[in-house]
């Protein structure tokens, strides 16, 4: 269904229901079920709780008490009726321990993997894993690498309970990798305990028939199976502090028991050796019974504490949680206290299948699988998400959670995943765990196996040269490796043929260097002739074969001698040093010689690296008198080659303060608006001086191609911001001389014009007044004639009428 969510549990709950034995007949029994808890616990001959068979295997193993004792194979999770296995019971020698029994499995197949118990005879009806925590019971778990069945039971089962559904897919043996997937939700989880099935409460709405298992890239559907439990379950007890605690501390069991809504259950707590009430121990105190409604189904819940105040070695043993119904059917659980004898925090750390060694090689599909590694822990305090564990790898560095990691926490594992496994990831890794003041370390090593995969570098090198050649290797596990040089003159190298004689010598190599990994091994030969060297490498996961080129080329090419310092001209006083080098030379075993003017001089310094022979020649406080050639001669000792020489001439001169060419040292300009300004510093020296401006007091570089050694600056227009101090600094190692320009720009101004420009105006203005003073004159002249004219002819026609 869409949105299903994969919520898988650290734990899965044990499913079985108890034979209904009455109250009664268990107290009568408990006095003698119940001794010495160390005594009577059954001893399996065996190094670890684990073990895994081959294919088709017969494997046997003893278990020894001093009570008559019997083997049992169970799984609470189904009904499980393994094939091809014999129990035996036999008289040992061992008079502390008489009794003995002996597992014997037959044709090993994945139908064989599951938890065997070694328990009391006379209490095998029980449910063995109480029996583990009452000390009458041992268990191993057998795995059984089966090529042809990697998940058991075949085939995949899921089955309902009243609290969710238990999907049976567990691996058959350890490195099986295995997931629980939704088809429709396309999410995946890994088992957190390769010894149990996945676990999804009923409160999440997932439909077995859409889920399947996945175990090593192969999927298997999951069946829904006929339910192996009816009725009622047995109680659950939770610790606020886990199994393992210090001394001191308060520790509170809380007992839970789910029933249908119409039965009436009590709770009552007992503790060993003789299962009697909890509360007669006036160090324990016993809860008040509660009663709620479950939320997710139509049953109720009941719960009782237990509470030991400041946890004593007194308080180390067995405690049974018992839920009685009206009929008197008892239900039980039991939970074992350990109350270690400091109080002092701690860590304990187990793998989850007890693996320290991790190997993984491509699966037959061609896939390579993830890695999961799953680490039991028990700690005091309870461990915090974010700070309390960090996993690196052997080369220190530490592991994150990102494309390649992925780890986390949860209350009863540490678990890391490598998604994409390289053969890179082969390492020691390890885990660190920090519990309050309490710190523990883990380490699992991890090999991922691969073929090689190789490289190899052309040489140039000069004839009859001895040369090696390194070949290197990434793989596990480490390959041998061998050399075949073919050699070949043609030129160029495209033309040379690769074809290598199949009756062609490969030689080993020597000088071999070996980490997990990595591995170089060289192959040494004198440079007589070019050709193509041959590397091949194999190891159990196949073969590889890379190539490289070897040139003859001349040697004396490489051959240089230069003045390092100083730079430039060379003056008297000065300390001058000559390198002579040769490329790659430290193979040729070669002297080194300088000559000046003729003679050796031996006042030289030797350095030396993996590609050059360097030599150098310093002369101090030099004079006119060691002008001449100084010349490099480079004599192969080891190759009859002739020497090579290298010379150079050297011109010691006489060294001249600096000093101005050309102007005034001291200058002041007055520049108007919008004019250029030119700054010039004609300053001469040898060596050549070092120039530096200044513009009051703080450098200045106005548009400058070249910042220093600017023996002129131009602003092509000027402004008032221009105006103040210019100083042009010339220094060389004979002395400096300090040039000084004070600029002033000023603006023009139209009211204050030149004297000839005030001349010239008041001229225009006097001929102007007169011109106008003549012209008023004339026009008045005018004026008086033209009035007289008509004056007359008005007054001419009266006369003559008269």
């Amino acid at each position: 269904m869409e949105g299903t969510v994969l919520i898988i549990t650290l734990s899965i709950m044990s499913i079985g229901m108890f034979d209904q034995l009455a109250l009664v007949r268990a107290q009568d029994n408990a006095i003698s079920d119940e001794a010495d808890d160390s005594f009577d616990l059954p001893q399996i001959e065996w190094s670890v709780d684990e073990v895994v068979l081959g294919y088709g295997d017969t494997w046997n193993v003893s278990c020894k008490c001093n009570k008559p004792i019997a083997w049992k194979p169970f799984d609470p999770e189904y009904k499980w009726d393994p094939p091809n296995i014999t129990v035996s019971i036999y008289k040992t020698t061992d008079i502390n321990m008489p009794y003995g029994s002996m597992l014997i499995i037959t044709n090993a197949s994945a139908l064989m993997v599951g938890r065997y118990y070694c328990g009391h005879f006379d209490k095998l009806e029980k449910d063995p894993d109480e029996m583990v925590l009452e000390n009458v019971a041992s268990s191993i778990y057998v795995y059984v690498e089966d090529p042809h069945q990697l998940v058991v039971p075949d085939p995949v089962k899921s089955y309902n309970n009243s609290e969710g559904v238990v999907v049976l897919c567990k691996p058959s043996y350890p490195d099986v990798f295995l997931e629980l997937c939704d088809k429709t939700s396309k999410e995946c989880a890994a088992t957190p305990d390769p010894t149990k099935g996945f676990f999804i409460p009923d409160n999440l709405d997932s439909v077995p028939a859409e889920l399947y298992c996945k175990a090593n890239g192969m999927s298997y559907t999951v069946y829904p199976g006929e339910s192996v439990n009816d009725g009622l379950l047995k109680p659950t007890i939770i610790s606020n502090i886990g199994d393992i605690v210090p001394i001191d501390k308060t520790v509170r069991l809380t007992c839970s028991f789910e029933g249908p809504l119409n039965v009436n259950i009590q709770i009552l707590w007992k503790m060993s050796p003789r299962y009697e009430p909890a509360e007669i121990d006036p160090t324990i105190s016993v809860g008040e019974q509660t009663k709620s409604r479950s939320q997710w189904t139509p049953t109720q819940i009941f719960k009782r504490d237990l509470v030991i105040q400041k946890a004593t070695l007194a308080h180390r043993r067995t405690y049974r949680c018992e839920a009685i119904e009206d009929n008197n059917n008892t239900y039980y659980h039991n939970f074992k206290l350990q109350v270690r004898e400091t109080p002092d925090d701690f860590v304990i750390l187990s793998a989850a299948h007890n693996q320290t060694v991790v190997n993984r090689r491509v699966n037959r599909n061609g896939e390579m699988l993830p890695i999961e590694i799953i680490i039991r822990y028990k700690s005091y305090p309870a461990l915090s998400i974010f700070d309390s564990y960090q996993w690196s790898r052997d080369n220190g560095a530490a592991i994150i959670t990102n494309g390649d990691y992925k780890h986390n926490v949860t209350e009863d594992y540490i678990n890391l995943r490598i998604n994409q496994p390289t053969v890179h990831d082969s390492d020691i890794y390890t885990l660190v765990v920090h519990a309050g003041t309490a710190k523990a370390m883990y380490n699992i090593s991890i090999f991922v196996y691969d073929k090689p995969s190789l490289s190899m570098h052309n040489i140039m090198a000069a004839k009859g040269e001895p040369v090696y050649f390194l070949c290197g290797s990434v793989a596990y596990p480490l390959p041998e490796m061998w050399f075949f040089f073919q050699p070949c003159n043609e030129v160029p190298w495209g033309n040379c043929s690769m074809v290598i004689d199949a009756e062609a010598e490969w030689q080993e190599g020597t000088q071999e260097t070996k980490l997990l990994i990595w591995s170089t091994v060289s192959y040494n030969l004198v440079a007589d002739e070019p050709g193509i060297m041959y590397c091949k490498a194999n190891n159990s996961e196949g073969n590889a074969m890379t190539h490289a080129y070897l040139l003859l080329e001349d040697v004396s090419e490489y051959i240089t001698l230069e003045i390092v310092e100083p730079k430039g001209l060379i003056t008297v006083g000065d300390n001058v040093t000559f390198t002579c080098s040769t490329f790659d030379t430290v193979q040729y075993n070669v002297d080194v010689v300088f000559e000046h003017n003729g003679r050796v001089d031996e006042r030289i310094v030797i350095h030396e690296d993996s590609l050059i022979h360097k030599v150098q020649l310093t002369l101090y406080n030099v004079s006119l008198n060691h002008t001449g050639d100084i010349s490099c001669h480079v004599i192969f000792t080891d190759n009859h080659k002739l020497p090579e020489k290298r010379s150079i001439h050297m011109e010691v001169i006489e060294a001249i303060a600096p000093h101005l060419r050309s102007g005034d040292v001291n200058q002041t300009l007055i520049v108007h608006v919008l004019k250029p300004i030119q700054l010039v510093c004609d300053v001469v020296g040898v060596p050549e001086p070092k120039i530096t401006w200044f513009k009051d007091g703080e450098p200045f570089a106005y548009h400058m191609a070249k910042p220093t050694n600017t023996t002129s600056i131009t602003i092509p227009y000027a402004s008032p911001m221009h105006s103040g101090l210019y100083e042009c600094m010339a220094e060389n190692k004979k002395g400096n001389i300090t040039i000084t320009r004070i600029v002033t720009v000023r603006s023009t101004a139209w009211n204050q014009p030149p004297m000839y420009v005030t001349v010239v105006l008041l001229m225009l203005t006097i001929v102007f007044a007169l011109s106008s003073v003549f012209f008023y004159m004339m026009m008045k002249k005018i004026s008086r004639v033209l009035i007289v004219k008509t004056n007359h002819e008005q007054i001419a026609p009266l006369l003559e009428s008269s």
